[in-house]
């Protein structure tokens, strides 16, 4: 069986538990052709979604209900960024740079499965729907951002 049917399989196991969390599926695509699809969900004060693209796995989740859809940009965070914030920074993405098209497939191929990503949002749900609470989701909201606008690489350069 192939890495993306696998992981397909992960998702659809996956859903039962996410509702037990109190998370209700909002909508649902897939899988389909080049390895895609999603599964996008919202609970009390938090979004959740889970996107395939191109057999890459992305866990996102958007503290609070402000501006919450599920195609936006804005407000989603992957569990990269919500591990630095939890005080537990995890890499889910190879980061070792690439120079060749061959180092760059390995990498690729090694990036961003879904497994490692349940994993760690299983462990750390309580601690993140803590943290989407209308007490403390500014900030959450605050750290959040800051740690997103430091790891990017388009970062503003400084005068």
């Amino acid at each position: 069986m192939r890495q993306f049917d696998q992981e397909w399989e992960q998702l659809v196991s996956a859903r039962q538990w996410l509702v037990e969390q109190g998370l209700r599926l909002l909508a649902s695509r897939g899988p389909e052709g080049m390895d895609q699809g999603f599964d996008v969900y919202a609970g009390d004060g938090i979004g959740l979604r889970i996107v395939a693209d191109r057999g890459q796995w992305f866990v996102e989740v958007h503290p609070g209900m402000e501006n919450l859809t599920a195609g936006g940009t804005t407000g989603w965070f992957t569990l990269e960024v919500w591990s630095s914030c939890l005080g537990s920074p995890i890499v889910l993405h190879d980061p070792r740079p690439t120079s060749t098209h061959q180092d760059q497939a390995v990498a690729l191929e090694s990036s961003w499965w879904l497994e490692p990503q349940l994993d760690f949002l299983q462990a750390n749900f309580d601690q993140i729907t803590a943290a989407c609470s209308a007490e403390r989701v500014e900030t959450t909201i605050a750290c959040l951002a800051a740690v997103q606008r430091k790891g990017s690489p388009f970062r503003p350069s400084s005068a």
